[in-house]
């Protein structure tokens, strides 16, 4: 099984692996589960940060929140 890749992707294969007789360790699943999710976390957060940065530079924050 090639390493999962998103969240997502960690249940469905302890779910497929276990449909398949593996034994799953669900403990070491959800810390698998939690570290897929920080990066995604973190990916998100830094798109978020460069999209708000451009927006800013093209003067579009303010139209889009308003007067701060």
């Amino acid at each position: 099984m090639s390493e999962p890749k998103s969240a997502h992707e960690v249940i469905l294969a302890s779910i497929q692996a276990e449909d398949d007789g593996v034994t799953v360790n669900w403990k070491q699943t959800l810390l698998q589960y939690h570290e897929a999710a920080t990066i995604e976390i973190k990916r998100l957060s830094e798109e978020l940060e460069r999209t708000q940065e451009a927006a800013a530079n093209l003067g579009l924050l303010s139209e889009v929140t308003g007067p701060t």
